[in-house]
């Protein structure tokens, strides 16, 4: 019986997200344009690019020198692509600009301004899931800090690649290098991502109690181990549309007692997990700007086989899908809306692997505090926000041009979110497993330069529990 449910609630997510998505496309390809009156593009001019190559902005517009576009189109054409360039997280500023010429010409003047590229920043981070964790969960205890370096050099070459290295020590110790190629042949489709990760803690999450509070367990020498290895190709056979395929090999060790205290932390009974996995997931994100959203739609499909069967230590098969939509209903006020689902295929789910609410972002906001497992789950969350503060502060006094203007934009919005985590095995005598979790609230977004979203939220959930929550990235 538990079984079914969970099948129907995962096949109704699913055939929810469908839909949306049906529609969505269904809309877009019902966009024609409107007129006959055709430009024809004889120029693509690019300034500002000091260090962008210039083929890694063409590869963003949807025309090219030679092709018509309509006259009636060109605002909208010139926006669309300006958010393109944007969405690129290379440039602070872009503006494209269409100017007609004569004989039905019209050239195009693309102007960006470059970002900082390349930081090499000493870090300061908790070793808990959120500032308020620390805060009230655990008195703000400084010993709770980790430190380190990390060094991001982004737009390596020129073309957009990026390398990622983190050093890291303090509660836990980490070390971390990535480099991501976006375009390693000349059709600028296919990509290849490269990462290894070591770490290791003194103390980390070994399970929840039955309230569905994390439990901690510490200790003077290193406690648990964990090595990841990634290697990732992806298609982008359109400007909004990726595919990625992802191999990776995990492999985990955690201390005797560790087991004593949770059997099921891997879901062997045993000290040590090595395994393959296989990830295939596609990703269209037509919103006009992805770090923070106002209009358009972003879908995700994800398809995960956790163990290959080169080891026998891990058997999954994982399937998640997001649909998140953006509306706006005047200059001012927006609707932000998601709603994504998982279904995890092994009833007996291992604590580290299982799908849950709690981390990375996946939650119902005012239930921060909690962390619930289970074999599936579904989740919903809506916003309504009012755009009632914008302006761009100028630093004349700061010489360096990547740093002297910074723009502030300021959201009030009201939320509800609703939840459901099912499980029928290992988790499903816990307080929040198998029945809704909802919250409603209000909140203040404050978005600015270099991606950077601040979110201040006060929510009251179904358990009677109100909390003001702070966050530092967009909730939807």
């Amino acid at each position: 019986m538990h079984l079914s449910r969970t099948i129907h609630i995962f096949k109704a997510v699913i055939s929810i997200l469908f839909i949306f998505i049906l529609e969505f496309e269904t809309m877009a390809k019902a966009v024609e344009y409107s007129s006959n009156d055709s430009l024809l593009v004889s120029e693509i001019v690019i300034l500002g690019n000091k260090k962008t190559q210039k083929h890694v902005i063409l590869r963003e517009l949807t025309f090219k020198t030679g092709d018509y576009i309509p006259a009636s189109d060109l605002d909208t054409i010139s926006e669309i692509n300006k958010n393109h360039i944007f969405n690129l997280h290379l440039f602070l500023e872009v503006s494209v600009v269409g100017q007609q010429g004569v004989q039905n010409n019209i050239s195009f003047i693309i102007v960006v301004k470059e970002r900082w590229y390349t930081i090499l920043s000493f870090i300061v981070e908790l070793a808990d899931r959120s500032l308020n964790e620390w805060w009230n969960l655990y008195d703000h205890d400084l010993k709770r800090i980790e430190y380190g370096l990390v060094l991001s050099q982004q737009n390596c070459r020129g073309r957009n690649e990026t390398f990622n290295g983190l050093l890291q020590s303090g509660f836990s110790q980490q070390l971390l290098f990535g480099y991501e190629i976006p375009y390693f042949a000349k059709n600028q489709k296919s990509g290849l991502l490269l990462k290894a990760q070591y770490l290791r803690n003194r103390e980390f999450a070994y399970g929840t109690n039955i309230s569905n509070e994390l439990l901690y367990f510490r200790q003077n020498d290193f406690i648990r181990n964990r090595m990841r290895l990634d290697v990732e190709f992806s298609y982008r056979n359109k400007i909004d549309n990726t595919h990625r395929f992802n191999i990776s090999f995990n492999k985990d060790h955690i201390a005797d007692t560790i087991l004593d205290l949770n059997p099921v932390y891997f879901g062997n009974k045993q000290t040590n997990q090595q395994y393959f996995s296989f990830t295939y997931v596609y990703e269209s994100n037509k919103t006009d700007i992805h770090f923070y959203p106002r209009r358009g739609y972003h879908t995700v499909l994800e398809f995960s086989k956790l163990g290959l069967g080169i080891f026998s230590d891990v058997n999954y098969l994982n399937m998640n899908a997001l649909f998140a939509a953006y509306k706006p209903f005047s200059e001012r006020l927006f609707y932000a809306g998601q709603l994504s689902g998982e279904f995890s295929s092994d009833k007996m789910q291992a604590f580290l692997i299982a799908p849950n609410f709690g981390y990375h972002g996946i939650f119902v906001r005012s239930f921060e505090y909690y962390l619930v497992k289970g074999q599936a789950y579904i989740l919903n969350r809506n916003e309504l926000k009012y755009h009632f503060f914008s302006t761009v502060i100028n630093f004349s006094s700061i010489q360096l041009p990547k740093f002297n203007r910074i723009p502030f934009d300021m959201y009030l919005k009201v939320f509800t979110d609703n939840g459901y985590v099912y499980d029928n095995g290992n988790f499903k005598h816990y307080d929040l497993q198998n029945k809704w979790l909802i919250s409603a609230g209000i909140g203040l977004d404050l978005v600015t330069y270099y991606d950077m979203v601040f979110r201040f939220e006060y929510g009251l959930n179904n358990l009677n529990e109100r909390a003001l929550f702070l966050h530092f990235k967009k909730a939807i």
